[in-house]
């Protein structure tokens, strides 16, 4: 029939009803998938059972096609939004490192919300723009976020991604942010769906080998006090909807066919309902670089008999699916339930309702809603929060905005997408830089210096040297700030910054450009660097006449992706050696302070760099709001209160070999292990106020093993500025009667305190973080699948303070007792 304006299109794509109010009334709607009266398994079993073993294996995996009978639109499962939505139009939120060093829950579920409600936002203005279920990556609502392995090693190439190295901080972040992301409507719909990846053992890209072929090498302890305790509550507590299968094997079978970690651990351990997603190209990877499997058939019963439900990669081992079940290597009714477990998740998050059931079908990709106001807030929030100073000798910090003449150095400073991280596009507002944000704080203004732009235009000066940078607009930026430089020309991701009095030439291909006067002469910059590497330092000289000139010097150091990304690890942890002379050779041309700013993700080495800055902030990989957010707390408009979520090493001696995995090995792995001596202990973040800890409250009478504890302890804000501390409360198990990690986090809190004042901070402990394996050293079989994990009588050393007891003073100490043993407790592991 004929549309009329306003006219809703029924599913079955024939017919047509005056509006989407009317949806109900379109013909094959009542008693079908599409029938919200119907239960969620009730919709489910209507599809399942209308469709054939050939039609059901086409759907798994990321690019499901259209069924006709029962009508079902095609659907793209594959969105990579860890840190906001890959689209350009979209908020770009601070990657892993920032958020994991906010140590605030509420930050991460308000920014997993928020980048939830732009993933629906652009997926439902893309569908009213006449479009449907074939769409480019970060165009949907089943986000392959967040990523929640360890930091095991700093070099990993993804470190970048995710939140820390201790399991009680990412737990609580993931599943802040994991709630965030699935926010339930009344009606029972989610926002969007996250997936708890990779899962399980992955932490490396290609040292001591490729992650296509790495074998973890696992016991017992390090599986259940480590590895699988972040995926536990993003299952069991944050009701995750997916979970990825990563790429590894574990002890000699890859993630993808592995019975123990699906079918077992997920779902007859968990009760896991969602369904499990392998990683791209993981099934055929059974095949192709496990060489577990001889070819695609054998790959398709293996995965899928274990658990697996989708392949998130390519069609070859979905393709042999049927053969697989002709052959009667896999049940029919095995491949059903992968099914039925894709098409839940497609219910739940209302994709078969009436237009107008859900207040999430409002959402549209707008700014009200997407790149709005408000998240563009949250950017900076979440910036600022996520920002740690680790040193500030002299008192260098913060510095007055109003009288000083600070110089920049450093490429990085005027880099846009280094602020992104990875898994991130530029966005349409924008990255304010480092530069920008600074200049802009001094001069008051609001926006970034402009040029003016001459297309195939090239101010030649023989014999120069580039610098990196990735667009015309960064070139422009440092030229805008730097004093010696009157045009400049960018030509292949190079730039050349050049004096006046030169003479433009016709150079195809090429972009100049002058700038434009605005904004505070006290605020000039260098690159002093040609680039992240630093391997030419020609431009120390004109770095030196800027710095010896300042009242304070800002250095920008760190990483981009060309070291660290995924696929990729470092081989090191020292900063890239020009970065190091570029820091000793300001340090000899000026006594200002010296300021050092770190852009990266996996940790660095300081070596003598630390004695040569005065001040150390960290903003890691900080998003869009960067420069703003660095500005904030460099001038005092913010009060620092980031805190490390890794441990800062001394070098690369106190590292684990490549691939190691068990945390007990040379000196230690993470902080919970680790006997060596830091530069900087996990928890560590200095303030611009000070805070005194007293009254420390413990129990008094021995507890149950099952039941944990709670501590409370006062918290007063002895200093002249209002400010945020996080509260952290570590034990120790000295009566542990099996190898166990030497301290443990076990309960945090991050508190607001206006100066003067003080708060009581409860800390509730649960009889997880009081656990310990039995049977530890177990490699296989049930010892390590299905281990005794015990709460032992004894002693619990209780510490409390701003950081690790160890390493701060003026931390509390105390004793627990736990009255009696037991391996009944029910934490769900």
């Amino acid at each position: 029939m004929a549309a009329s304006a306003g006219a809703y299109v029924c599913p079955d794509h024939k017919t047509c009803v005056p509006s989407a109010a009317e949806f109900t009334s379109c013909p094959g709607v009542k008693g079908t998938h599409w029938d919200v009266s119907l239960s969620v398994a009730e919709r489910v079993a209507y599809v399942v059972n209308r469709t054939t073993v050939k039609e059901q294996a086409a759907q798994l995996w990321n690019w499901a096609p259209a069924l006709y009978d029962p009508p079902m639109p095609a659907f793209n499962w594959l969105d990579d939004d860890e840190h906001g939505v890959k689209q350009h139009h979209a908020t770009s939120f601070p990657n892993g490192g920032s958020l994991g060093s906010t140590w605030s829950p509420a930050t991460l579920a308000a920014v997993g919300n928020a980048v939830a409600t732009e993933a629906r936002g652009l997926l439902n203005g893309f569908v009213r723009s006449g479009n449907r279920g074939m769409y480019e990556n970060g165009v949907g609502i089943t986000l392959y976020a967040p990523n929640m392995n360890l930091v095991r090693d700093p070099r990993w190439g993804r470190a970048q991604e995710v939140y820390s190295e201790d399991p009680e901080l990412s737990s609580a972040l993931v599943t802040a942010f994991v709630e965030g992301i699935q926010a339930r409507h009344a009606n029972g719909s989610m926002l969007a769906a996250a997936c708890c990846k990779h899962y399980a053992f992955y932490d490396l890209e290609n040292e001591p080998v490729t992650r296509f072929v790495f074998d973890a090498r696992v016991n017992a302890a390090n599986t259940w006090e480590t590895y699988l305790a972040v995926f536990r509550h993003c299952i069991v507590t944050a009701k995750g909807a997916s979970v990825m299968a990563s790429y590894n094997a574990v002890n000699g079978v890859p993630t993808a066919a592995d019975p123990n970690l699906l079918n077992g651990v997920l779902r007859d351990r968990w009760g896991f309902e969602g369904f499990v997603v392998g990683d791209y190209d993981a099934a055929a990877n059974i095949v192709n670089t496990h060489h577990y499997c001889p070819d695609y058939e054998c790959a398709a019963a293996a995965a899928w008999n274990a658990g697996l439900d989708q392949e998130g990669g390519g069609v070859d081992v979905i393709s042999a699916i049927p053969d697989a079940v002709a052959a009667g290597k896999l049940s029919a009714s095995t491949v059903a339930a992968s099914f039925g477990r894709l098409l839940r998740t497609r219910i739940l998050l209302g994709l078969f309702d009436p237009p107008t059931y859900s207040a999430y079908n409002a959402i549209d990709n707008s700014t009200k809603y997407v790149e709005s106001p408000a998240h563009k807030q949250l950017a900076f929030t979440a910036a600022v929060q996520g920002t740690c100073l680790y040193k500030n000798a002299r008192n260098a910090l913060p510095l007055d905005a109003s009288t000083v003449q600070l110089a920049v150095i450093g490429p990085q400073a005027a880099e846009q997408a280094l602020l992104q991280g990875n898994y991130a596009v530029a966005p349409d507002a924008g990255v304010v830089t480092l530069l920008e944000g600074l200049g802009a704080y001094v001069s008051g203004q609001n926006e970034s210096r402009s040029c003016a732009f001459e297309a195939d235009t090239d101010y030649y000066l023989a014999g120069q040297a580039g610098v990196a940078a990735s667009s015309p607009a960064v070139c422009c930026s440092m030229c805008s700030w730097n004093p010696e430089c009157a045009v400049w020309t960018w030509y292949e991701s190079q730039c050349y910054l050049k004096p006046a009095g030169l003479k433009p030439t016709h150079s195809p291909g090429r972009v100049s450009g002058k700038p434009v006067p605005s904004g505070s002469p006290r605020v000039t910059f260098a690159p002093g660097c040609n680039a992240v590497g630093c391997s030419d330092e020609s431009g120390f000289a004109a770095a030196g006449t800027l710095a010896a000139a300042a009242d304070a010097v800002i250095v920008v150091l760190g990483l981009n992706q060309t070291f660290e990304r995924e696929t990729h690890d470092r081989t090191t942890i020292d900063f890239p050696q020009g970065q190091y002379d570029l820091v000793s050779y300001l340090r000899s041309v000026t006594t200002a302070p010296l300021i050092g700013v770190l852009v990266h993700g996996g940790t660095l080495a300081f070596h003598d760099m630390v004695d040569n800055l005065d001040a150390i902030v960290d903003v890691w990989y900080p998003g869009e709001e960067g420069g703003n957010a660095l500005a904030a707390v460099v001038f005092g408009a913010a009060n620092p209160a980031g805190r490390t979520p890794v441990t800062y090493y001394a070098g690369d001696w106190q590292l684990p070999q490549p691939g190691n995995m068990d945390l007990f090995s040379g000196l230690g792995t993470t902080y919970r292990y680790f006997v060596g001596e830091p530069v900087f202990p996990f928890g560590h973040g200095l303030s611009y106020t000070t805070f005194a800890y007293s009254d420390l409250r413990l129990p008094t009478a021995a507890i149950a093993p099952c039941a944990g504890f709670t501590a409370t302890v006062r918290v007063t804000n002895t200093g002249k500025r209002d400010g945020d501390e996080v509260v952290q409360l570590y034990v120790s198990l000295p009566d542990a009667t099996v190898p166990t990690a030497h301290i443990r986090l076990a309960a945090f809190a991050r508190v607001g305190i206006a100066a003067g004042a003080s708060v009581d901070v409860a800390l509730d402990v649960s009889a997880e973080r009081l656990s310990v394996v039995y049977n530890g050293t177990a490699t296989s079989g049930p010892g390590l699948w299905q281990p005794t994990l015990a709460v032992e009588a004894g002693a619990v050393h209780v510490g409390v303070g701003g950081g690790q007891p160890h390493f701060y003073h003026g931390a509390l100490e105390g004793v627990v007792t736990v009255a009696s043993s037991s391996t009944a407790c029910n934490f769900g592991a």
